[in-house]
């Protein structure tokens, strides 16, 4: 706005007045994308928890003597899936565990390597309830939305108060029963 307007007018203070006047203009809010590093500190997905971490072992005895004169048998038993159990020899489980435990180091590695460098990008945000925020939407191409096209087509919504916090970036919105 700055820009355009400096062809044609010019004062003292010209350029603070349009920054001024657009950051409270409800209209400049719902068109103007801000120049910020992305909201909201990168949130990992939780590492699944291993079907084998909850294993019971048993000693099974009374069995028919092996050749070794042995009557019983150390039977590790982890459950397949909801209520179905499965046999497997001791040295197998330890084997799987081990691989298992690597395996989830590795993605724990990954995925804060991962945090570290988004975070770098991204600023934390928090908002409190009763506060206002306005919600970005992405319109499908080719579509205009609230009659306006070009230039002036608003990707922001609101702003629509906040009745709760959710989760750590997600928040529940008094949203008007025309928004679906």
């Amino acid at each position: 706005m700055y820009q355009d307007h400096k062809r044609k007018f010019w004062w003292n203070g010209m350029k603070r007045d349009v920054a001024e006047f657009v950051s409270k203009c409800q209209v400049c809010k719902q068109v103007k994308a801000e120049h910020q590093r992305l909201g909201g500190l990168l949130q990992p997905l939780e590492i699944p928890e291993w079907k084998l971490e909850h294993i019971s072992m048993d000693f099974v005895v009374g069995l028919p003597k092996s050749r070794q004169g042995q009557d019983g048998i150390w039977s590790p038993l982890y459950w397949d899936e909801v209520g179905e159990k499965a046999v497997v020899r001791p040295e197998i489980v330890q084997i799987t565990i081990y691989k298992v435990t690597i395996v989830r180091e590795k993605l724990k590695a990954a995925q804060d390597r991962q945090k570290s460098w988004e975070d770098l990008k991204r600023r934390p945000v928090e908002f409190n309830v009763g506060e206002k925020a306005y919600v970005k939407f992405s319109p499908v191409k080719g579509v205009v939305q609230f009659r306006k096209a070009g230039k002036l087509n608003p990707c922001y919504m609101g702003p629509f108060e906040i009745l709760e916090k959710v989760d750590t970036l997600a928040y529940r919105l008094a949203l008007p029963s025309n928004v679906s």
